[in-house]
């Protein structure tokens, strides 16, 4: 186990400053079993407090549905913690990491949740839920401070290292985040193990820099605005995640803001206004059109979507159990039903 860093001396009043999160780029690596649960417990321990955030980011080669999960950093306003899914397998999600992610009561700041939203989902059946994307939040400081019709332009979306020299100002993290960019030849590298010590520092950056970001930020995140910013984290999280199929191309991963995702102050006094929530993940129908709203219990798209790879799964394992499964298609069965080779964490 390869341990950087790793320091408990923490201020009385850390999280209340201007620069609440973490105040170095210490970290711990979780690649063992038995670093699980005291991680976890440790991260878990901030449910109980009203308002507490969490920073999460993951990295992996080609990250999405289609690539491969490498690690997933969650700092918390005192610690980082990377875990390392490669060494940890899927199970960890199991041991505590799934319930941290698919948490309603927790706010979860992100910057661009879209891939990790789709690759957690699809891969791991996390359903990522309560994030606050610093990525729109940032439109929405630009839309307040230096463009108001920035919305019906479809801006460009800013890179997180642009917002770290704009924004935070902190050269550690900046110089953290160039040597990761320099040094690291593509997405492939995060399937090499060990994890490099710039590797690791560049993941704790991440989540280190977003509490940094968030507190620059925050304070175009009140009432109306904050309410806007819910709506619109809750449609990234579900604009790549909720496809049936994906093409992964730059038709869908184009560097401008998609349309209709931040509503106007206009549009959200219109949204419709419903106590129906999902029976299965609780969020509210307000965010969702009109039609679904029917006063009855149901379900939301996403988890109609679940439900259905569920159903999809069963078949393919029904059909791989079959001898007398006998047709002229060779193709793996989990293929033939148009689910992935890990079709089994649908079961």
């Amino acid at each position: 186990m390869a341990t950087a860093g790793f320091s408990k001396d923490y201020s009385n009043d850390q999280g209340k400053s201007e620069c609440m999160g973490p105040t170095s780029l210490s970290y711990q690596l979780i690649d063992k079993e038995s670093q699980i649960k005291p991680a976890i417990d440790d991260i878990g321990k901030g449910r109980e407090t009203a308002g507490s955030l969490i920073a999460v980011d993951c990295e992996g080669q080609y990250l999405s549905r289609k690539g491969k999960l490498s690690v997933v950093s969650i700092a918390t306003e005192n610690q980082i913690y990377i875990f390392d899914i490669q060494a940890l397998g899927e199970s960890v999600f199991d041991k505590g990491l799934r319930d941290i992610l698919d948490d309603y009561s927790r706010n979860k700041l992100m910057f661009d949740c879209r891939e990790d939203s789709d690759c957690l989902m699809h891969q791991y059946n996390v359903k990522l839920v309560k994030v606050l994307d610093l990525q729109l939040l940032q439109i929405m400081e630009r839309e307040a401070t230096e463009d108001a019709g920035i919305l019906e332009k479809q801006p460009l979306l800013e890179s997180f290292l642009f917002c770290l020299v704009k924004y935070v100002k902190n050269e550690d993290l900046i110089k953290a985040k160039e040597e990761g960019d320099k040094k690291l030849p593509g997405t492939d590298a995060w399937l090499e193990r060990p994890l490099s010590d710039v590797m690791l520092k560049y993941a704790a950056c991440d989540v280190m820099g977003i509490f940094k970001l968030y507190s620059k930020l925050k304070h175009v995140c009140k009432g109306q605005a904050l309410d806007r910013l819910r709506v619109a984290s809750d449609s990234y999280l579900d604009i790549f995640r909720s496809l049936p199929s994906r093409s992964c191309d730059s038709r869908e991963t184009s560097s401008h803001l998609p349309k209709n995702v931040i509503p106007s102050e206009f549009q959200l006094l219109f949204l419709p206004q419903s106590e129906t929530e999902c029976i299965t993940c609780h969020k509210q129908f307000p965010y969702f059109d009109r039609n679904e709203q029917r006063g009855i219990p149901q379900l939301c798209q996403l988890c109609k979507l679940k439900i259905n790879f569920g159903n999809l799964a069963h078949k393919a394992l029904a059909m791989e159990n079959d001898p007398y499964d006998s047709d002229d298609d060779d193709r793996p069965a989990w293929m033939k039903v148009g689910l992935g080779p890990n079709y089994k964490v649908f079961l």
